[in-house]
């Protein structure tokens, strides 16, 4: 449960695959020899086994931008595109939503008319949600959800490693020359302004700032309830109402006072916040939360400002066990 916090986000995603393996004809096949098969094919077609078929292959410094402007849906579409430079890209749409569906998009994607391996039969992509309205109120002053609604704005999201723990961006070879790229989403519509082949920069680690450039201005404190958007329809503000360390608190009254817990804990999920005009300078980013999930141990959120993350800390910020509200400067 997050209270109050700056710019961030979390990337999680869960995806269950099921294997069915069918002997070839004619031979005698035990159950156990049906697993082997089964894990073998599965090995061959895997994400792992692609990655080492590449491994002498650079990381990507490119982006391939390809407009669509367009709506994609179950029908294969196919789009030329040109590689000046060998390398493992990572792959990237600017969208939104053409329906009214409430799943993550799942988009199959070949590239010279073949998938590179299994997971790009089903590429993961979130439906961005915002609050219709103010929060709404009933005759006592009790504080309800708003209604969530399908942002208008397109989004631009990096297909992850659904199957990892953390979430990194998948990666497709492309030779140099001329590559066919087929898309087609086989649950929902998206409206696609365009995707992209391209990279991710690789953050520094943490280093000091100097004194003359850290701000000393007083907090900004931004209400955690109040996101700007979110990847998942259920991500929406909630009310604890037993503690006065979270605010907006009533006695006598729900408020919505916070964002999260049981409901933001599926790897992919991801919330947005803006922060009001800011100074230039270098401010300490503090979190007031309640973790009380994970017994003994941490969960974890990764953080980006504008967009990219400030540097490598930021990529794992843990949270550690208690059942009460807490305040931390990371």
């Amino acid at each position: 449960m997050l209270k109050r916090c700056a710019v961030a986000f979390l990337a999680i995603l869960f995806t269950m695959l099921n294997i069915i393996a069918v002997p070839a004809s004619g031979e005698e096949s035990t159950a156990e020899d049906a697993y082997v098969d089964a894990q073998q094919a599965t090995d061959d077609n895997s994400y792992s086994t692609y990655l080492e078929n590449h491994k002498d292959a650079p990381l990507s410094s490119d982006n391939i931008k390809i407009k669509v402007n367009g709506v994609l849906g179950a029908e294969k579409t196919n789009f030329e595109i040109s590689a000046e430079k060998e390398g493992l890209y990572t792959f990237g749409m600017s969208y939104k939503a053409g329906d009214n569906g409430i799943d993550s998009f799942k988009v199959a994607m070949t590239i010279d008319e073949e998938y590179p391996y299994e997971l790009s039969e089903k590429l993961l992509f979130p439906r961005m949600w915002q609050d219709e309205h103010e929060i709404r109120t009933d005759n006592n002053g009790n504080e309800f959800s708003p209604t969530q609604v399908q942002t208008e704005e397109y989004r631009y999201n990096i297909t992850t490693e659904t199957e990892s723990e953390y979430n990194s961006p998948l990666r497709f070879y492309l030779s140099v020359g001329q590559h066919n790229i087929g898309l087609s989403v086989i649950s929902g519509e998206m409206d696609v302004e365009y995707f992209n082949f391209g990279f991710v920069e690789v953050a520094e680690k943490y280093s000091k700032p100097s004194g003359d450039q850290l701000y000393d201005g007083d907090a900004v404190v931004i209400e955690a309830e109040n996101a700007y958007l979110k990847s998942n329809y259920f991500l929406v503000p909630r009310c604890d109402n037993s503690t006065t360390r979270v605010t907006p608190y009533s006695a006598t009254t729900s408020k919505l006072n916070y964002i999260g817990g049981g409901n933001w804990s599926n790897i992919g999920d991801t919330i947005y916040w803006k922060t009001p005009d800011l100074k230039a300078g270098y401010y300490c980013l503090g979190f007031s939360y309640k973790q009380n999930t994970q017994i003994g141990a941490k969960t974890y959120r990764s953080l980006k400002i504008d967009g990219k993350t400030p540097f490598v800390e930021a990529d794992n910020i843990g949270f550690a066990y208690d059942d009460n509200w807490n305040t931390e400067t990371f």
